[in-house]
């Protein structure tokens, strides 16, 4: 039995140790590579949510090292590659935490997708009454050409105030949920930018019946397809949690 346990162990451990091995092969020869940041907030269960996506350009060679800010603060829930249109076909990644410019920024490799994304939650709401509010301050701590903000208000609240002001009108979703979408910013490696959120918990004032209310959402996400598909996709991770 003894020898048994022995010879089960050793291959147990050349199986690990092989596993280690093609893991490591497949980042030796990947090549650090960037892109366009996306960066979504929204409260969700008392808490804000941040999610952060990388896009790399078409026609980059795979695997490529993508390289991800974490804002401030944060805890990363989870990181990964973003595949098709479908949460269940989305590949997680092993990551590791570096410092960049000024911050932290979560590092792994792309093999199946150009877009990487990672989920953290960043802070915890600030109530006051029926007011709600959060700050994210951010910081730009790898170097893109570009890094798009937006923000998720929760279904059924009131009075939404953002800063920096929302560029056009908010976009629903079939829950309730309103996409904000800001200016777009090029940020030098170490810059911050900060985004603020508050809201009223009380109900909308003249808000119609929830019939009524649905109808009126199932003709603007016909309208606005595209729009609904990035608030759907780009977030879709911590939905589906």
């Amino acid at each position: 039995m003894t020898a048994r346990r022995s010879a089960g162990a050793m291959v147990s451990v050349v199986l690990l140790a092989g596993l280690v091995w093609a893991s490591a092969a497949v980042s030796a020869h990947a090549v650090a590579a960037g892109g366009p940041v996306d960066v979504q907030m929204w409260p969700q269960d008392g808490q804000a949510i941040v999610i952060t996506s990388v896009e790399l350009p078409q026609g980059t060679k795979l695997p490529a090292i993508v390289r991800i800010p974490v804002a401030p603060g944060s805890t990363v829930e989870w990181a990964g590659e973003i595949v098709g249109a479908a949460a269940s076909g989305d590949i997680p990644a092993e990551y590791k935490l570096a410092q960049g410019a000024g911050g932290e920024y979560a590092e792994f490799t792309l093999t199946k997708s150009l877009r990487g994304q990672i989920d953290t939650v960043a802070s915890t709401l600030t109530v006051s009454g029926q007011r709600i509010s959060t700050t994210l301050d951010w910081v730009q701590s790898v170097a893109s050409p570009q890094t798009s903000f937006s923000v998720r208000s929760p279904s059924g609240v009131s009075d939404v105030k953002i800063t920096p002001s929302p560029v056009g009108a908010p976009v629903g979703n079939e829950q309730g949920e309103q996409l904000y979408v800001l200016p777009d910013q090029t940020l030098a490696e170490g810059q911050k930018a900060t985004v603020v959120l508050s809201y009223s918990t009380a109900p909308p004032v003249g808000s119609v019946p929830a019939n009524s209310a649905s109808t009126i959402v199932i003709v603007l996400v016909a309208g606005l397809v595209v729009a609904v598909l990035a608030l759907i996709l780009v977030a879709r991770r911590r939905s589906s949690v």
